[in-house]
């Protein structure tokens, strides 16, 4: 879903070469980007995003100076707002489920095709994150073994109406498509999620489809999208 919004687009990324032809790509392409700078470390990242205003980070996780790793706690911590994109050669499963249930918005792996990247900018800018055929094992696997501390949302009650919001939220549905779905206003919608957040202590999207994902409430299909009965 293309947005006539311009996207300000960070890039951390120790490999020059990687990095220019990686910024060149998106800024270049026929999409509202603006790669505002490019930097080499977490440390380069984190001061520069204090001095510019950055909508998206992408970031790898082996730096030097500061790690992707301290990087992303700090944006998590002082930049909530600013959604965050790991491209990275690690594939390994539990580390990616531990970068979700952080709060990081998509980990696309580095050998993905710039059609894929883009398309993941697009819908973690729109709905809070992107999944794709790559993670239908790690959600699986999460969901498997209990990843999630399901025991404190044993006494959680949701209404009929919440557990719509949830599941047309998970389908990729903005607040506007959610309330002429339902025949609702979108400030009630807005209002809906706000109070569902609260109530599950859950602040982004991706910790949200988490939830309905082990709790049962939306499933992953084999080519790993989401789906509701």
């Amino acid at each position: 879903m293309k947005s006539e919004l311009v996207t300000n687009i960070a890039i951390a990324e120790d490999h020059n070469v990687f990095r220019k032809i990686l910024a060149d790509a998106l800024q270049y392409s026929d999409n509202n980007f603006d790669v505002v700078f490019h930097v080499g470390n977490g440390l380069d990242l984190i001061n520069e995003i204090r001095k510019n205003k950055i909508d998206l980070v992408i970031i790898d996780l082996n730096m030097p100076i500061m790690s992707g790793d301290e990087a992303i706690d700090i944006i998590l911590s002082e930049f909530p707002n600013i959604k965050i994109i790991i491209l990275s050669f690690h594939n390994d499963i539990d580390l990616i489920c531990d970068y979700f249930t952080k709060g990081v918005n998509s980990f696309l792996p580095k050998e993905c095709d710039i059609e894929d990247l883009i398309d993941a900018i697009y819908s973690v800018m729109n709905i809070g994150y992107y999944i794709n055929e790559n993670f239908n094992l790690p959600f699986r696997k999460m969901i498997q073994q209990n990843k999630f501390d399901k025991s404190k949302n044993e006494k959680i009650v949701l209404s009929e109406r919440e557990i719509e919001i949830i599941k047309l939220t998970c389908l990729e549905l903005c607040s506007k498509e959610i309330s002429e779905r339902l025949f609702i206003s979108i400030r009630t919608v807005e209002n809906y999620r706000h109070r569902i957040g609260k109530k599950l202590g859950i602040n982004n999207s991706i910790g949200l489809v988490l939830y309905a994902l082990f709790n049962g409430i939306v499933q992953i299909s084999s080519s790993g999208k989401i789906v509701s009965d």
